[in-house]
């Protein structure tokens, strides 16, 4: 992710641009900061990313999804930025990098290593990661539709599961028939 973000060459050879200038510190801070909790974060022994669909029958019926309970992928970690990452991201050279960072919030998805291998980050919207924060096993879909419509005007049901939808497809969350139980209330 650091070499992504601030540029270098790749084991390969390839030589990758730069798509954040400024300081350089800070963005290798939060990313290697990021990526080392990823590394560090236990997977839980029914976590298998091939089945993220955890019911306790054989499949899932038309218009179960909103009492499904969400979880975001256990080795997912949402970096925070105080500015647009978004624009140095297309950069293909110094003279495409904007000259100042727009201030706003950006976020992006880091991975921890799975088998050996790391997952490339995700750049995310604000809404996308406020999902994958509610997703922590104690919410059903509908339950944080409902608290992102409280949130984010005009946001329709429909198109809050669709979205958690989208991150079940992108295997940024896993869905199941029951609530996790935290070690809190065991």
């Amino acid at each position: 992710m650091k070499t992504y973000l601030l540029g270098g060459k790749l084991d390969n050879g390839f030589e990758v641009t730069p798509k954040y200038i400024g300081n350089a510190r800070t963005i290798e801070i939060a990313i290697a900061t990021t990526e080392d909790e990823a590394d560090r974060t236990p997977v839980p022994e029914d976590f298998d990313p091939l089945f993220r669909l955890h019911l306790n029958r054989w499949a899932m019926r038309e218009g179960t999804l909103p009492d499904l309970v969400a979880v975001t992928h256990p080795q997912l970690h949402i970096v925070e930025f105080d500015f647009d990452v978004s624009a140095f991201l297309g950069a293909q050279s110094i003279a495409a990098l904007p000259p100042v960072a727009t201030p706003r919030r950006s976020h992006i998805a880091a991975f921890g290593r799975s088998n050996g291998e790391r997952r490339d980050p995700l750049l995310i919207d604000e809404v996308t990661a406020r999902i994958l924060r509610l997703s922590d096993g104690t919410r059903t879909t509908s339950e944080i539709v409902e608290e992102l419509g409280q949130e984010i005007e005009n946001l329709a049901t429909d198109d809050g599961l669709g979205w958690i939808r989208r991150l079940f497809l992108l295997d940024l969350v896993s869905l199941r028939d029951t609530r996790i139980v935290s070690a809190v209330e065991a």
